[in-house]
C-alpha cells in the first residue's frame, strides 16, 4: 500500500514551516547579554550593508519566497527552487560571520530545516511526488 499526501495536507505542513520561520524572527534577543546583541546587529548589518551580502540577502529571500509560493501552488520545479533557498543560505553563511542566538530562536530555525528536508525529501521522491508530476488538474 503506497501512501499518498493530498494537496491540502501538503500545504498544511508548508504553512507550518512558515510559522516556523516567523517564530524564529519573532523571538526575542532579550536572552542574550546586551553587548553580545548589539555586536550581533552590528555585524549583520556590516554584512549585508555590502554588495555581496545585499545580493545573499535578495537571492536566499527570493528563492525562499519562490520555492515557498511553488510548493503550494505544486509547480513542477518548486522543490527544486525550495532546496536551492536552503543550498544558498548554507553556501553564504561563512561569509555572513557570526551570530548568536537564544536557544527559541535556535530551536525554531532548527524545526524549520528539518522540515524543510522533509518536504524536499515528500515532494521529489516520496508521499507528495504526484502532486508535482503530470498535467493539472483543473479542479486543484
Amino acid at each position: 500500500m503506497e501512501v499518498q499526501v493530498s494537496r491540502t495536507q501538503f500545504r498544511w505542513l508548508l504553512v507550518f514551516w512558515l510559522a516556523l520561520i516567523v517564530g524564529r524572527l519573532a523571538s526575542p534577543s532579550t536572552q542574550l547579554p546586551s553587548d553580545v546583541n548589539a555586536a550581533t546587529h552590528a555585524a549583520a548589518a556590516e554584512t549585508f550593508s555590502t554588495a555581496a551580502g545585499k545580493a545573499y540577502f535578495v537571492a536566499v529571500v527570493g528563492l525562499s519566497v519562490a520555492g515557498f509560493v511553488g510548493m503550494l501552488r505544486t509547480w513542477r520545479f518548486a522543490p527544486h527552487v525550495f532546496l536551492a533557498a536552503y543550498v544558498v543560505e548554507f553556501a553564504g553563511m561563512p561569509l555572513a560571520g557570526w551570530y548568536a542566538a537564544t536557544g527559541w530562536q535556535v530551536m525554531f530555525e532548527g524545526l524549520a530545516g528539518v522540515l524543510a528536508g522533509a518536504l524536499f525529501v515528500a515532494a521529489v521522491f516520496g508521499p507528495a511526488k504526484q502532486l508535482f508530476e503530470g498535467p493539472r488538474n483543473a479542479a486543484a
